[in-house]
C-alpha cells in the first residue's frame, strides 16, 4: 500500500470502530431501564419470579461485559465465505460476544479462524461437525480506550502488511490487563483449547507469559460452548503463593468474564478446612514475625519437619500442637523444641505443619471435608439454619508456581479433584524454587503428565536484551530472543546502606510514576528503605522470596553481600545442595523482575562472586 492508501484504510477502520462503539454505548444506555423493568416484573408476578430473576441476572452480566468491551471492542476482523453461504460475511472477534455488532467471543469455535492464513479453513463445531469455508481477508487490531494502536491486514491476493502502529505501554495508568488475546499466537491458542480432561502443565522462564496464558485457559474452560456446563465457577479453585498474587488474579479474571472462582493461598485454604480460624499462617514464621532465629537454625527446623512428613501420619489429638509435637519429637533437639514452643505461643502454623495436619485428617476420616451452612424451610414456612459436612471436590484446580509446593501438598490437592473431570493445571518453572523440600522434577507430581500436555513456553517478553545479557553473563542459562527490545545497561555499584538510600532517592526523582521495585534477600535489611520510600505508591519494597510473579519498570537490588548469598549453614548433604539451589533461584527471580532498568548494589559486586552461588 502507498502512504495515501494506508491513510484511507486507517480512516475507514476508525469509522467502523466508532460505529461499533456507538452500538455498544446505545445498548449500555438502555440497560438500567431493562434491569429495573425485569426487577419489577419479578416482584409483581411471584409465580414467574425465578424466570425474571434469571433474565435480570443475564442482563447484568451482559452489561458488565459490554462495559469492558466498549474500550476495546474487537481485535480481529475476518471476511469469510462459509461453504453454506452465497455471499461473504464479516465477523469480528473480541473478549465478549455482542451479536448486534457481529462480534463473537474469542472462546467460540469460529475464533480459531483468526490464526489461519487467507485461504481454505475448517474447524470443529457442535458434536464434532466440521465447518468449512474460505478466509478472504483478515485485519488485526490493538484497540485501547477506543483508539487504534496497531492495525495490520492481509488477504489472499496480498501478503500481511502493517497499516498503522503507535508506541504502546502496558504500564499506562489504569491499564490492568494487556490485550494478550489480541496478540496471542496460534500455538498459545491451541494450549488454551486443549482437551479439558486430565492434567496440563504450562512451564517457562520468568517473563514468558505462562501465568497470563493460564488465566485464559481458565476463562476458556468456563466459557467455551463445549466445556462451560462442566465447570461452574464455584467448583473451581486457583492456588496462589501470596495475597499480592491473589489480588492480581482477582482483578484479571473478571476482566475475562470470570467471577466467583475461589482464589486462595495454601495456608488460607488449609486453615479453613481444619477449622483453625484463631490461628495464623506463615511460611517461615521466624522471618516474618521478627523472631531472633538464625537462618541456619530455621533451615534445621524445616529439615526436622520434612523428615516427619516422610513418616506415617500421626493420630490427631484434641490439642492440635500436641499432634505436631508427637510428629516432630524425635527429629527436634531442645533448641528446635523451643522454636516450636514460640510458634505455639504466637498461634502460628507453617506450610509443613498444615500439610502434616491435613494428612492426619485424611488418614483418620478417609476424606477432606468442610462444614457448609444452608437454610431449611420448615412445614410452617419458617427458615431454619442448618449445617452439613461436604467432601471437598473441585472440577478444575489450578496450581500457580507449582514448583514451590511439597510433593505431599500436591498429593493433597489431587485427593480433592473431581473424578469425572480430573482437570488440573500446573503453572510454574522448576528453575524458580524458593522453598526447601518442594518438588524437583515431573516424576514427583501426583499424576503422570503426557508429553503432549507438557507445554514449554520459551519466549521471554518481559526483559530487555541488556538485562538478559547480564543474567547470562554471570552464569545463568538463559535464552535471549532476537525480538526483545533494547534498553540501558545493568549497573553494578559498591555502596553501603546510607549510599544506597541516597542513590535510590536521586534516581526516583527522574522515574515519574513508573513502577519501581526495591529488593533484598533479607527482610530486616529493607526496614530503612521501607521507612524512606514505603509511602510512595509506585514503589514496592520486597524480599527476593516475595517478588515471584511481579514485575517493575526499574529494579534496585540492594544489600548484595557475599556472606549472605553464599550458603554456609549447618544443614548437610542433599538438603544443603537444595538450599544452595534455592539461593541461586531466588537471585534469578530477583534479577528477572526488571522490564527496563536494573541497578545492583551492596558491599560486594555480584558478578565477582556469582560462581560461588550458582548450582
Amino acid at each position: 500500500m502507498t502512504r495515501s492508501e494506508k491513510s484511507k484504510f486507517l480512516n475507514q477502520a476508525k469509522s467502523e470502530l466508532e460505529c461499533v462503539r456507538f452500538q455498544i454505548k446505545t445498548d449500555l444506555d438502555g440497560s438500567p431501564e431493562r434491569i429495573q423493568e425485569l426487577a419489577e416484573l419479578g416482584a409483581s408476578t411471584p409465580a414467574d419470579r425465578l424466570t425474571y430473576d434469571s433474565l435480570r441476572q443475564m442482563e447484568i452480566v451482559k452489561r458488565n461485559n459490554l462495559e469492558q468491551l466498549y474500550p476495546s471492542p474487537y481485535f480481529h476482523k475476518c471476511e469469510v465465505k462459509f461453504e453454506t453461504d452465497d455471499q461473504p460475511r464479516e465477523i469480528l472477534f473480541g473478549k465478549f460476544p455482542f451479536l448486534d455488532a457481529n462480534i463473537y467471543s474469542w472462546v467460540s469455535p469460529a475464533a480459531t479462524i483468526r490464526f489461519e492464513s487467507p485461504g481454505d479453513f475448517s474447524y470443529k463445531v457442535d458434536r464434532g461437525r466440521i465447518q468449512r469455508g474460505k478466509l478472504l481477508k483478515k485485519d488485526q487490531y490493538l484497540i485501547v480506550d477506543g483508539k487504534i494502536i496497531f492495525l495490520a491486514t492481509e488477504e489472499i491476493s496480498r501478503a500481511r502488511e502493517l497499516v498503522h502502529q503507535e508506541y504502546f505501554s502496558t504500564r499506562k495508568t489504569g491499564f490492568v490487563l494487556p490485550e494478550i488475546v489480541a496478540q496471542m499466537e496460534k500455538a498459545q491458542d491451541e494450549v488454551i483449547r486443549a482437551g479439558h480432561s486430565g492434567p496440563l502443565v504450562i512451564t517457562g522462564p520468568a517473563g514468558s507469559g505462562k501465568t497470563t496464558l493460564a488465566l485464559h485457559r481458565i476463562a476458556y474452560l468456563l466459557q467455551a460452548p463445549d466445556t462451560a456446563a462442566m465447570f461452574a465457577p464455584e467448583e473451581v479453585i486457583v492456588f496462589v503463593q501470596d495475597e499480592g498474587t491473589k489480588n492480581y488474579f482477582s482483578r484479571l479474571l473478571p476482566d475475562l468474564g470470570i467471577n466467583n472462582v475461589k482464589i486462595s493461598t495454601f495456608g488460607e485454604w488449609a486453615l479453613d478446612i481444619l477449622d483453625l480460624d484463631d490461628y495464623q499462617f506463615k511460611n517461615r514464621f521466624w522471618e516474618e514475625t521478627g523472631c531472633l532465629v538464625k537462618e541456619s537454625s530455621g533451615d534445621l527446623y524445616e529439615q526436622g519437619k520434612l523428615a516427619a512428613l516422610g513418616d506415617q501420619p500421626v493420630v490427631c489429638q484434641k490439642n492440635i500442637y500436641a499432634t505436631l509435637k508427637s510428629a516432630y519429637g524425635k527429629y527436634f533437639n531442645d533448641d528446635l523444641k523451643k522454636i516450636l514452643a514460640e510458634q505455639e505461643k504466637r498461634k502460628i502454623f507453617d506450610r509443613l505443619d498444615l500439610t502434616l495436619l491435613l494428612q492426619s485428617r485424611k488418614a483418620s476420616q478417609g476424606r477432606l471435608a468442610v462444614v457448609k451452612e444452608y437454610y431449611h424451610v420448615k412445614k410452617n414456612g419458617e427458615m431454619e439454619k442448618k449445617q452439613r459436612t461436604i467432601e471437598l471436590k473441585y472440577k478444575l484446580m489450578v496450581i500457580d508456581e507449582f514448583q514451590n509446593y511439597l510433593p505431599q501438598q500436591l498429593e493433597i490437592f489431587d485427593w480433592c479433584l473431581d473424578n469425572l473431570t480430573r482437570s488440573s493445571l500446573y503453572v510454574g518453572d522448576l528453575r524458580q524454587r524458593i522453598q526447601l523440600g518442594t518438588i524437583k522434577g515431573w516424576q514427583q507430581l501426583p499424576v503422570k503428565i503426557s508429553e503432549r500436555r507438557l507445554i514449554n513456553i520459551d519466549k521471554v517478553y518481559r526483559n530487555t536484551k541488556e538485562i538478559l545479557g547480564y543474567i547470562k553473563g554471570i552464569g545463568y542459562q538463559v535464552e535471549i530472543p532476537k525480538q526483545l527490545k533494547n534498553g540501558p545497561a545493568v549497573e553494578e555499584k559498591i555502596l553501603n546502606l546510607a549510599q544506597e538510600l541516597s542513590f535510590i532517592e536521586e534516581k526516583l526523582s527522574g522515574l515519574g510514576d513508573f513502577s519501581v521495585g526495591i529488593i533484598a534477600k533479607n527482610k530486616n535489611y529493607l526496614e530503612k528503605f521501607q521507612n524512606k520510600f514505603g509511602s510512595r505508591k509506585n514503589v514496592s519494597i520486597l524480599t527476593m522470596s516475595e517478588v515471584q510473579g511481579v514485575e517493575f519498570d526499574t529494579v534496585f537490588i540492594v544489600g548484595v553481600d557475599r556472606e549472605q548469598l553464599v550458603y554456609s549453614g549447618e544443614i548437610i548433604g542433599e538438603l544443603a545442595r537444595e538450599k544452595k539451589k534455592i539461593i541461586s533461584d531466588l537471585l534469578y527471580i530477583a534479577l528477572t523482575r526488571a522490564m527496563t532498568k536494573m541497578y545492583i548494589m551492596g558491599k560486594d559486586k555480584l558478578s565477582e562472586f556469582f560462581g560461588d552461588i550458582v548450582v
